[in-house]
């Protein structure tokens, strides 16, 4: 009787699904925790925009959503223009409507290791070829809350621009970044404020 022995790729394909499903298995252990229930419940209420101020005077409020399967956050959609980026009243109404488009669990999921990041609806409306020709010589600032009903207060968080077009948090010490929110006018005075400490 002839023996039948699996071909490497078979035998690659079996360690394949066993690591996914002890993975998995890891996975949903963790998730069991009362710190990863806690965390789930606050980004469920979390809502989280970007302001970039466009060269041309604008700004385009980008909504940052969770997808399905959790983290990491991505665009959503296109972004609310407001024509007059100095408008702190147009701006903190804009800023406010965005935060509330954000979702939790509604987007589908990326593959970040293997999508095109630069295939991407906003990018196709802004005819621009990457992310980092989007965001040229513009000024991000960073808006997070966390809230059921209505936002009574934010973080904001003005960014630097780096190596590829990438934000990071600017380092200072002189700005603290929780606020109150009190009407969209004064929202949008302390994200001008924050957007004068912001790099290009």
């Amino acid at each position: 009787m002839l023996k039948w022995w699996p071909t490497r790729a078979q035998r690659m394909q079996v360690r394949h699904e066993r690591a996914a499903a002890q993975a998995n298995e890891e996975r949903e252990r963790v998730l069991a925790t009362p710190e990863m229930r806690a965390h789930q419940a606050r980004m469920r209420i979390s809502h989280s925009v970007s302001v970039l101020f466009r060269p041309n005077g604008e700004a385009h409020v980008l909504v940052s959503s969770i997808p399905r399967g959790g983290a990491p956050r991505l665009v959503d959609g296109l972004p609310l223009v407001v024509a007059d980026a100095s408008d702190p009243a147009a701006l903190g109404r804009a800023v406010l409507d965005a935060m509330e488009r954000c979702t939790y669990g509604v987007m589908p999921r990326r593959d970040l290791r293997n999508d095109d990041l630069n295939d991407h609806e906003l990018l196709r409306w802004a005819n621009a070829r990457s992310w980092a020709e989007y965001n040229r010589h513009c000024r991000d600032v960073g808006v997070y809350s966390e809230y059921e009903d209505q936002p009574t207060s934010v973080r904001i968080t003005p960014m630097a621009r780096g190596y590829g077009g990438v934000f990071t948090p600017v380092k200072a010490p002189e700005w603290d970044g929780e606020v109150p929110v009190e009407s969209p006018e004064q929202l949008g005075r302390e994200i001008l404020a924050a957007q004068a400490l912001a790099t290009s």
